[in-house]
């Protein structure tokens, strides 16, 4: 990838999580003042813990091969793999990014993990406790999908996402629809991620009158039940 371009990509990179909380409609909570801002993350949602856990089925680059079929599907799984409950663990995300994150941006992947899950954690009273707890809720339930971009070195898949949050029985996040644009490159004979980008909708529920409209833009993210078939990779791997 140029470098470049690889460095704009990751100017923009910003987790699937932290996005939510300006994409997502946010149950009421105290907003934070500036120095708790500066304080840092949120006690016990930002340390490296003494046992890391392994990265959840699905994130592993090697696994999907090097066409497009094999872009949507790596974009998904490492989309999903870093937007569930187990992200709030800091040794769970270190663990999928060593995995699934190109060279040159794992560290600004990192941080922005870091960064955004500290400020998530803080405005909606999360801590390691609650994020642990059985009935933590956070969920991304994909709707659709469409490759926007596709060289043999990078490709940029587009998904078609629904999220909510529960914790201590209230409603954390009201579910909502966003699109997050995966980027990835081709590196050590695999699909890598270079960053995340995303922003509200197509959402059913913010535009009641515009139902035409809506439903093209729907239209346009291929539904999961056309699941691509990754079962051959393209010449040359």
């Amino acid at each position: 990838m140029d470098r470049r371009r690889l460095l704009r990509m990751t100017g923009l990179v910003v987790g699937v999580a932290l996005l939510v909380l300006a994409v997502g409609r946010l149950a009421s909570s105290p907003a934070r003042d500036t120095e708790e801002i500066a304080a840092g993350p949120a006690d016990g949602m930002n340390t490296a813990t003494d046992t890391p856990a392994e990265p959840s089925g699905g994130a592993d680059a090697g696994e999907y091969p090097r066409s497009r079929e094999g872009a949507v599907a790596a974009a998904t799984a490492f989309a999903l793999a870093l937007d569930n409950r187990d992200v709030f663990d800091a040794g769970y995300r270190r663990a999928v990014l060593e995995e699934v994150a190109a060279e040159a941006a794992w560290a600004e992947l990192v941080a922005a993990f870091d960064e955004g899950l500290a400020l998530i954690g803080s405005q909606l009273h999360l801590d390691a406790e609650v994020a642990s707890d059985p009935g933590f809720v956070w969920r991304a339930v994909p709707g659709g999908w469409q490759v926007s971009e596709y060289d043999r070195t990078d490709a940029t898949v587009e998904l078609w996402t629904a999220v909510m949050a529960i914790a201590d029985g209230r409603l954390l996040v009201q579910p909502s629809w966003r699109t997050t644009e995966v980027t990835l490159t081709w590196e050590r004979g695999g699909w890598r991620l270079v960053g995340f980008h995303t922003g509200a909708g197509p959402d059913p529920a913010a535009t009641p009158g515009e139902a035409g409209v809506l439903a093209r833009q729907i239209n346009a993210f291929e539904p999961y039940w056309h699941w691509p078939d990754t079962s051959a990779s393209e010449v040359g791997r």
